[in-house]
């Protein structure tokens, strides 16, 4: 009789650390899951996301919501960085081509064009005429210089490395309102060593299109930074 109650108490016990065991297993299976959802994304998996657990109480539950959470606002944000770099590089690539096209219909036309005033000039019937085409010559080499010069500050604003945000702002807003006849007005606090010269040259940037849209397609009277 002894016996058999010693061999039922150990079948209990046995029975009892197996459930307790299960019991066990399924309540940290949520935790488990967390762990393996996490170990997919960083081996580069990115769509993966935390299933659902009827086992999970309510911290557990708001862990996953917590975590799945993250991981759409990480997808969304990785997102908006390719959007901005297909944007930066669209821009990029019309700048080049806006350079590119400016410095064929302009500069290369104006030097050409320098090219066959300098043979006639060999043919002037006299020295007035010859200092004459001399004095239009050297007329078009400035404007072309000054072409030079525009393309050069365009690619890297001067005014932004010695001057700061603001001014080189007012100096681009002052240089198209006297290239286009449009009043442009800039309203700005100074925001000097608060931005990293990253920021800066990117804030420009942006300003410097929106002007240069404005004035190119909306026919403004009056433009206000």
């Amino acid at each position: 009789t002894l016996e058999l109650v010693g061999m039922l108490t150990a079948a209990g016990l046995t029975v009892s650390v197996m459930v307790n065991i299960l019991i066990l297993r399924l309540a940290l299976s949520p935790i488990a899951q967390l762990e393996r959802t996490a170990a997919r994304v960083q081996d580069g998996d990115l769509e993966a996301r935390a299933p659902y657990s009827p086992l999970a109480d309510r911290d557990l539950a708001h862990l996953r919501w917590t975590f799945n959470g993250m991981l759409d606002s990480l997808a969304m944000y990785r997102r908006q960085l390719r959007e901005m770099a297909a944007r930066a590089l669209n821009a990029e690539e019309e700048e080049r081509k806006r350079i590119a096209r400016e410095l064929h219909d302009g500069t290369a036309q104006t030097l050409a064009a320098l090219m066959i005033r300098l043979r006639l000039l060999r043919a002037a019937a006299s020295d007035a005429e010859r200092a004459a085409k001399i004095d239009e010559i050297r007329g078009e080499i400035a404007g072309a210089l000054e072409d030079v010069r525009r393309f050069a500050r365009g690619l890297r604003p001067p005014a932004l490395d010695e001057l700061g945000l603001v001014p080189a702002i007012e100096a681009h807003a002052r240089v198209m309102s006297a290239a286009s006849g449009i009043e442009i007005d800039v309203d700005a606090e100074s925001v000097g060593g608060l931005l990293l010269p990253e920021a800066e040259l990117a804030l420009y940037r942006i300003v410097q299109e929106a002007i240069s849209n404005a004035v190119r397609h909306a026919a403004p009277s009056h433009v206000q930074v």
